[in-house]
């Protein structure tokens, strides 16, 4: 109660201050910043970055809408566990799919958490999406009826169900390809053909509920893997439309809006499947 209530008093007086962003009480409340990251973060990466943004003007740059023409997946969630970058790539192959083979399936989170410990990653305990693609490249993706998330998102990670893998041979990625790392304009060329899988720093992300959230925001940890699905560029401040993987209670539906441009690292580390 005590660190709710803190939290709250923390909420509402960033509120108050009216910075274009809305903060707001969520089923992470009751959670201190160090039990949030140890829960929900899971993002295995040795690059940090030096916190400096250079704003990049809007023009000549388009809307880009790939949850709204029907290319994304609905928001998951991924539980106690630091299973992020599994939703972060299993989304971008989703909307791969969806959008060059106009496959509409739900593929399988769990089966990157708990069999592609040889490509480098760790389950609940963190991964990275280009070491998922490097799995899918190398086996065929289940869907999720076929593959469910079950326990895992209690954080008990089973053992690889090689049965059912071997029964799976729809889905799979061909290769990948990484955006150079902070260029944001390169990331939002490869957002106009497809949803980007991308790192970002996420550590004050607990409490957000709407808004533009703002670049003096974030620190300098690459520790979260999400899905960048679309891009605003009308109005005052353009911003990057992210799908996150905290369930549809959180942020605005699940998804949280970045000032453009690198906000919280999401131009350093980001990847896009071919299928």
């Amino acid at each position: 109660m005590s660190i709710f209530l803190k939290n709250l008093e923390q909420i509402e007086a960033q509120n108050r201050k009216g910075e274009g962003y809305e903060l707001g009480v969520n089923e992470f409340t009751d959670l201190t910043a160090e039990e949030f990251k140890s829960l929900y973060l899971g993002l295995n990466s040795a690059k940090n970055r030096t916190n400096t943004f250079h704003y990049e003007s809007g023009v000549g740059l388009n809307n880009i809408n790939w949850t709204a023409s029907n290319n994304v997946q609905p928001v998951q969630n991924q539980g106690m566990c630091g299973s992020c970058w599994a939703f972060s790539a299993i989304s971008a192959v989703e909307s791969a799919y969806s959008i060059f083979a106009r496959n509409n399936a739900k593929l399988s989170e769990a089966q990157l958490v708990e069999c592609s410990s040889k490509e480098g990653n760790g389950g609940c305990q963190g991964g990275l999406m280009d070491y998922a693609f490097d799995y899918a490249e190398k086996h065929s993706l289940c869907t999720f009826e076929e593959y469910p998330y079950g326990l895992i998102k209690y954080g008990l990670v089973g053992v690889c169900k090689v049965a059912k893998v071997n029964k799976c041979t729809t889905y799979k990625v061909k290769n990948y390809t990484d955006v150079p790392e902070g260029n944001c304009t390169q990331l939002y060329n490869s957002l106009v053909q497809q949803p980007v899988a991308v790192a970002v720093d996420a550590s004050n992300w607990q409490s957000y509920k709407s808004g533009i959230f703002p670049s003096s925001n974030c620190q300098a940890e690459l520790n979260h893997g999400v899905s960048l699905t679309g891009f605003i560029a009308s109005g005052s401040q353009p911003f990057w439309v992210v799908k996150n993987s905290w369930g549809a209670g959180w942020g605005n539906s699940g998804y949280i809006y970045l000032q453009y441009n690198n906000t919280c690292g999401i131009c350093d580390a980001a990847s896009f499947p071919q299928v």
